[in-house]
């Protein structure tokens, strides 16, 4: 579980306050959200919760989710992209596809989570230097 960082909790007391929540109100409210009675006791995700709904209070604008806990963040499968055109797999999806079911046992980047995508990245980054390594050294 990634914990709650330090700006998320300042977002959190600022918009409180910005609705004019008290303390004891704002515990209550998360403890209705998340079911944790302490603000620095949220996972990332929850406090994620906690934030759009003080914002929905703010706006009246319901925000989508976006995250799906424990799943791989839109940043990850922008590298992996960016990683699979660096290694110039761009013209073979079955490349990468491959290389994921005999790392991560998925063929999917939606299904990846989150864990087994910073390991796909990490590989692929060592594959990416080994192939810039022969290329450098059959010169």
């Amino acid at each position: 579980m990634v914990k709650i960082s330090n700006p998320q909790i300042k977002i959190i007391y600022a918009k409180a306050k910005e609705l004019g929540l008290d303390n004891e109100l704002l515990h209550q409210l998360v403890f209705n959200i998340t079911g944790q009675e302490h603000i620095s006791a949220l996972s990332k995700f929850k406090a994620i919760d906690v934030i759009d709904d003080l914002e929905y209070k703010i706006t009246g604008v319901k925000k989508e989710k976006v995250f799906r806990e424990n799943m791989a963040s839109q940043d990850q499968i922008y590298k992996i992209k960016a990683l699979e055109s660096e290694l110039g797999w761009i013209d073979n999806p079955k490349r990468l596809k491959a290389f994921m079911k005999k790392y991560t046992g998925t063929e999917n980047l939606n299904w990846l989570t989150f864990y087994k995508a910073s390991n796909l990245i990490e590989s692929l980054k060592k594959v990416l230097k080994r192939e810039e390594n022969k290329s450098t050294n059959s010169q």
